[in-house]
């Protein structure tokens, strides 16, 4: 359990550090890429690790070694949503504000600029019987919404979860191949 509990505090260590160095450097999209692949790294190597555990403890089936593998990579995936928002609605809070200002003003710049709405209403031509500004208003609703505390860590917490249970559901069943071998 040494192992595990080590890789629970040295995770999150090195994506904040990561997040950090990144902070100002990288661009949103890089940064948030990085972060994403460290993230799964960890999680994988989670994964592995309580997956060896639980062949060691419990050899004799997949939905056993599943069992034990997974409830440990589900309390590290629990532990990224909450570093993300310790982040994202904390320590680094005005970047994400930008970040959300930025995406309004580039649906304000794609809407209501003659050239690119008519780019825009090509392919969407239901688009000329609405009113711009009404446009405008419900992209930054779903701005604010996809930027919301609520909605983000959720998403994250989803997003993690079903990810831990499917690399540790991998690695139950290839484990026993990898080492009879």
């Amino acid at each position: 359990m040494g192992r595990l509990r080590l890789l629970f505090l040295i995770g999150p260590i090195a994506w904040f550090t990561l997040k950090y160095l990144a902070l100002g450097s990288w661009t949103w999209e890089a940064s948030t890429k990085g972060g994403i692949l460290l993230n799964l790294g960890v999680l994988t190597i989670v994964a592995a690790v309580a997956t060896h555990q639980a062949y060691v403890d419990h050899s004799q089936g997949f939905l056993s070694r599943w069992k034990g593998a997974a409830r440990k990579t589900l309390q590290y995936a629990l532990i990224l949503p909450v570093s993300l928002g310790i982040w994202y609605y904390g320590i680094a809070s005005d970047a994400l504000q930008s970040r959300k200002q930025l995406q309004k003003d580039q649906v304000e710049m794609q809407i209501l600029d003659d050239e690119n709405f008519e780019k825009i209403t090509a392919g969407n031509p239901q688009l000329l019987l609405e009113n711009r500004q009404e446009i405008v208003d419900r992209q930054h609703a779903n701005i604010e919404i996809f930027f919301s505390p609520i909605f983000y860590i959720g998403m994250a917490t989803m997003a993690w979860s079903f990810a831990g249970l499917i690399v540790a559901a991998i690695f139950a069943l290839i484990w026993p191949k990898i080492w009879a071998a």
